[in-house]
């Protein structure tokens, strides 16, 4: 069962060390890439008009394996629902509450609370949301 990226992040810290299957939204930052909260009107932020959406996104993290992201597919799936396999990786502190400007975290920056380090991503299509619903 997948959770969602806001579940994941009030789950903190007893997921660390565990995989998970979390969905949400892909999006590429100039560093690497995060999954965002899904549905958009539930994202969390620091300042409700314009602030930091770090509160509701969690970094993916890709190892020096064998295991490497195909950026030419994860182009295509720029701004869609993905679930995310990974194993999490949180803060020595984290709580939503700390601050995001600090340094501490993870990807650029050092402001997400948590990571994935992701084993594999998949789109989800409109076949997968109907299983949910059934």
């Amino acid at each position: 069962m997948h959770r969602s990226v806001n579940q994941l992040l009030d789950e903190l810290p007893s997921t660390r060390g565990n995989p998970i299957e979390v969905e949400g939204i892909l999006n590429v930052q100039p560093e690497g890439y995060e999954l965002l909260h899904y549905p958009k009107s539930e994202r969390r932020a620091n300042d409700e008009v314009s602030g930091p959406i770090y509160r509701s996104s969690v970094w993916l993290a890709f190892g020096n394996g064998s295991i490497q992201p195909n950026h030419s597919a994860l182009a295509h799936w720029l701004g869609k629902r993905v679930r995310v396999h990974g194993i999490v990786q949180t803060t020595s502190n984290p709580s939503p509450e700390r601050k995001f400007h600090h340094h501490g975290g993870f990807g650029p920056y050092g402001v997400w609370l948590a990571q994935l380090e992701v084993f594999s991503i998949q789109r989800v299509t409109s076949e997968n949301r109907h299983e949910k619903s059934a």
